[in-house]
């Protein structure tokens, strides 16, 4: 009996799933300090998100709202497609 094999949340470039705002596979580079780099791949392994990820939730929370980003993914979830967290 096989299982199918589902992405892990979170790794939407790869993961098969478009986002609602396109596919992610652009990047943006953001200069910062060494310390702020390693704090923000820490509190991205807490949470259990890949810092890409948790780069994007950011970003998406500031331009467009958090509860932009949480109707976005409800009406994933709505439309059958749930394999996505945000």
């Amino acid at each position: 009996m096989s299982r199918e094999r589902r992405p892990k949340p979170g790794l939407k470039s790869r993961s098969g799933v478009t986002d609602l705002l396109g596919k992610c596979t652009a990047r943006i580079d953001v200069p910062c300090s060494e310390q702020m780099r390693e704090d923000f791949r820490a509190y991205a392994h807490i949470h259990g998100i890949p810092p890409a990820e948790l780069g994007r939730q950011i970003l998406e929370d500031f331009l467009y709202g958090r509860i932009g980003r949480i109707r976005r993914l409800a009406s994933r979830v709505e439309a059958g497609d749930g394999r996505n967290e945000g």
